[in-house]
């Protein structure tokens, strides 16, 4: 008697039971989380930051106009220049001569034509120093008046001759970083008349100059 009596308990608390789970039912147990070992995605990189502590580009070659007094190139001209190693460069030019130009009222490009080749010796760092260098020049060379005194310094036409010079000449040089370059020298130079007739010129020249232009 007294088990039938617990057993049709048992029976009529089982759905009650069941009910009281449905109305609140247990959360289901958090998944573990996954295993980063500390890392993170790596993000996408853009190109890298210029480095400040990079040296500038080095040039090798510059174009300068020249203008100055009695220079190989004559008053005016222009000069190439092409550095060979750290410590050479080589250089070539052209130019008009001012004697020659005078010479005759209309004379040709020809006639005062001017030419100069040089090797120096350069002294300092890619952005510029101390030159020194010897080379030679040509073109007509005139015997004229530099100074005059009481007689006039235009009696047009006189004799020009062909002179060879030897230049020897000392000078700076600076090459900034944008490409503008500038040059600035003196020096010596003597000639050798090589035409016929010679005109009675003045053979001993010092002379003096600066260039302004673009390297690269």
């Amino acid at each position: 008697m007294i088990a039938s009596t617990i057993l049709f308990g048992l029976i009529l608390a089982a759905p009650l039971g069941a009910a009281v789970d449905a109305e609140n039912p247990r959360p289901p147990a958090a998944e573990p989380p996954e295993e980063t070992n500390g890392s993170f995605p790596a993000r996408p990189q853009g190109p890298p930051a210029p480095d400040p502590s990079l040296p500038d580009r080095v040039r090798h070659t510059a174009i300068y106009y020249l203008n100055g007094f009695a220079t190989p190139v004559g008053v005016v001209g222009l000069e190439g220049v092409e550095r060979v190693g750290r410590w050479f460069e080589l250089t070539g030019g052209l130019g008009m001569g001012f004697g020659a130009a005078g010479s005759e009222p209309h004379t040709g490009l020809g006639h005062a034509l001017q030419w100069a080749a040089m090797p120096r010796l350069r002294l300092g760092d890619d952005h510029g120093g101390f030159t020194i260098g010897a080379g030679i020049s040509g073109g007509n060379y005139a015997d004229f008046p530099i100074f005059c005194g009481e007689n006039p310094c235009t009696t047009n036409p006189y004799p020009v001759s062909y002179f060879l010079w030897s230049n020897f000449e000392i000078g700076g040089e600076h090459w900034w970083s944008g490409g503008f370059a500038m040059r600035y020298f003196i020096g010596y130079a003597h000639a050798w008349c090589v035409s016929n007739p010679c005109v009675s010129a003045l053979t001993n020249l010092p002379y003096f100059g600066y260039g302004i232009g673009y390297a690269f």
